[in-house]
């Protein structure tokens, strides 16, 4: 059997998500929508080294993702981009750039910790928070659409299921934004690692399924044929193949 890798867009994506699970558990901590404007500055004044990298691992994650989108392709088709997968990527732009966008303001709360005021730290942790519903709401659509395009081009059946809740996961990254439930709260295990899960499941998956033959082992495979080729006799090879026809 060949041994298979999966595509640099594939593996790309995978370890983004990885970056983004290892980030959002750094920034866990992080005070709730309800927290009191001197709250927010305390954290941020007390946790500057543990918030800066984690928005360093959400912002180079998000990066990552980048070319998981532009190259996602699973199923039959190999030609030119699909309107479901060219949705897919606009709506994945969307949510990397919001990611990138939210942990930017994140790290610079924690670079200006010392000078900051209170209530504009309390001011940018919630316009933070609304960015990250953002990203998530955008991920969501972008894995449904990739759900579609999956279905209509001959993929597994289980791949649009699968993937439909992968971004039913992400949707949840809303629920700061619409309730004070603690259990929808960020750094919580549905308002914010749910979605996680949902985004590793997701390209975790997508490069299973995008794998490829080894171009080292199909290079040797080809020498090989090759090779036994300019070894037979020519005789051989002409009697060989009205047989092979016969």
């Amino acid at each position: 059997m060949r041994r298979r890798i999966a595509p640099p867009g594939a593996l790309a994506g995978f370890a983004g998500a990885l970056l983004i699970a290892i980030g959002a558990f750094l920034l866990r901590d992080l005070p709730s929508t309800g927290a009191s404007d001197l709250a927010v500055y305390s954290y941020f004044l007390d946790e500057r080294t543990t918030v800066r990298a984690g928005a360093a691992c959400l912002l180079l994650g998000a990066l990552l993702l980048v070319p998981f989108f532009a190259s996602l392709r699973i199923g039959k088709a190999a030609g030119p981009r699909r309107p479901a997968a060219a949705a897919t990527l606009i709506c994945g732009a969307i949510g990397v750039a919001a990611i990138g966008f939210a942990a930017a303001v994140v790290g610079a709360l924690a670079v200006g910790a010392e000078n900051a005021d209170p209530g504009s730290s309390r001011t940018l942790l919630d316009l933070a928070y609304s960015v990250t519903g953002a990203a998530g709401a955008a991920l969501m659509l972008a894995a449904l659409c990739a759900s579609a395009d999956a279905h209509g081009q001959g993929a597994p059946t289980w791949v649009p299921a699968l993937w439909t809740l992968c971004g039913l996961a992400l949707l949840l990254w809303t629920g700061p934004l619409l309730t004070d439930a603690a259990a929808l709260q960020a750094g919580g295990l549905a308002g914010t690692f749910a979605g996680v899960a949902g985004l590793l499941v997701w390209t975790g998956s997508a490069a299973l399924l995008a794998r490829r033959p080894d171009p080292r082992i199909a290079a040797a495979e080809a020498e090989a044929v090759a090779q036994a080729a300019r070894a037979a006799p020519s005789g051989e090879t002409a009697q060989a193949e009205p047989a092979h026809r016969q």
